[in-house]
């Protein structure tokens, strides 16, 4: 069983090299604005810093080129 394990975390491992290798981040100044958005939300978590809709965390998510606001607010 260990063995299977190892395996397991290691194909976890490489895969999300790949995954962190594709995302490209935003210019600061768009990041913020973004977050700015998210702050004023009503669906924003303000105890945890999440998104009560997605569940990401907007500090994070704000700064993701590809990512997007779920209600489309930015």
């Amino acid at each position: 069983m260990p063995i299977m394990l190892d395996k397991l975390k290691s194909k976890i491992i490489e895969k999300s090299k790949i995954i962190i290798k594709d995302i490209s981040l935003i210019d600061e100044t768009h990041a913020n604005a973004r977050l700015e958005i998210c702050l004023s939300c009503e669906h924003y978590n303000k105890i945890i810093g999440n998104c009560k809709l997605c569940g990401c965390f907007v500090k994070a998510k704000t700064k993701i080129k590809g990512s997007e606001c779920p209600i489309k607010k930015w």
